[in-house]
């Protein structure tokens, strides 16, 4: 009967100890220290890439996404403003008309 009773208490503790399946999110990398391994950040992610987020190799932008989102704080974001200044080029072609006068004589007129 105590087994029994044991067993039973034992299994209803289980799955208050189940641990947060982060991922890669535990992770630290030169840009993040797994800081974001909470499960707000697991819902979100979720939520927005389903399980694709777990198997993904590009793991900076999910991460900015988070801090953008305010679900995962303290997480060093880097935003490059990148501006291509714009060249204008203006060429200007001149036109010439030459005139040549040219005077025919009338005896050049009749050889012809």
């Amino acid at each position: 009967m105590k087994l029994l009773l044991l067993l039973l208490i034992i299994i209803s503790i289980i799955p208050l100890c189940t641990t947060l399946s982060c991922g890669w999110l535990i992770n630290k990398y030169s840009f993040y220290n797994g800081q974001c391994c909470n499960q707000e950040s697991v819902d979100w992610l979720n939520q927005n890439y389903g399980n694709a987020w777990r198997t993904s190799t590009n793991y900076s932008p999910l991460v900015v996404a988070l801090s953008d989102n305010g679900i995962c704080q303290g997480v060093p974001t880097t935003t490059v403003k990148t501006t291509t200044p714009r060249t204008t080029t203006t060429t200007e072609v001149k036109q010439t008309t030459t005139t040549k006068q040219t005077t025919t004589k009338p005896s050049e007129l009749e050889s012809g």
